[in-house]
């Protein structure tokens, strides 16, 4: 009588063969790790994103493939061998180096333990990653945009609160019973009072932006190193 106990590997065969297609083609990166780091398994995609191919990395130490990483996640692949437990990261910031130059990218990813046997333990490592350099981009951009919005808010409101404060002061100038007048580091008014503008036979609009030998030709040369004496040294002069 023929044995009709069924052969359970033929049987496995054709749906681990789509699986290993499967895993092959999915659009994320990735791998697996033996104990000692070596790539055991790796994805088309995996390949795309260390522009290796398959053949060039099977068997090699993960970072002789990722110069400049070693640093950033031996420590965290240690940690799941000695624990047996995954790790998640989310928008993990990852530097390597290509080609001699820094690239910054940001990835989610999970390092899941392998256990086959349960009596050996754990006896590789499944990385499974998604590269979300774009999206972090993109929201990194949201933030500056929105910091630099707040400080246009911030200083639109100083520069209110500065033209208040102006516009009262020379209110209150206005009505002094006193010539009064502002001029800048380069001798050009910036305000007059009306008692001033009086004062000097003319209407304030007629002072206020020009300058000082424009309006009282002559008095760059007769009260000009007074006033500079002022201005570079802060302090008032009385005559």
């Amino acid at each position: 009588m023929a044995d009709e106990t069924p052969d359970i590997a033929a049987g496995l065969a054709v749906p681990l063969r789509y699986f290993a297609q499967l895993v092959r083609h999915m659009p994320s990166p990735y791998m697996v790790l033996d104990r000692d780091f070596n790539y055991v398994e790796a994805n088309d995609a995996y390949c795309r994103s260390t522009e290796s191919s398959r053949d060039e990395i099977i068997g090699r130490y993960v970072f002789d493939t990722l110069p400049g990483t070693e640093d950033q996640i031996e420590g965290l692949l240690r940690g799941v061998l000695e624990t047996g437990e995954p790790y998640q990261a989310t928008n993990f910031k990852y530097v390597y180096t290509r080609d001699g130059q820094e690239v910054v990218t940001y990835w989610d990813f999970i390092y899941h333990p392998l256990v086959l046997d349960p009596a050996v333990g754990v006896e590789g490592i499944l990385v499974l990653a998604h590269d979300t350099s774009k999206r972090v981009e993109q929201e990194q951009e949201r933030e500056r945009h929105a910091v630099v919005l707040e400080r246009e808010k911030t200083f639109a409101a100083q520069a209110e609160a500065i033209a208040s404060q102006k516009a009262f002061v020379e209110r209150i100038l206005d009505t002094m019973p006193a010539g009064v007048a502002y001029l800048d580091r380069d001798l050009v008014y910036r305000f007059s009072n009306p008692l001033y503008a009086r004062f000097i036979g003319k209407r304030a609009d007629e002072v206020v932006d020009r300058y000082l030998d424009d309006v009282l030709p002559g008095a760059v040369e007769q009260v000009g190193p007074w006033l500079r004496q002022v201005i570079e040294t802060a302090e008032p002069f009385e005559n």
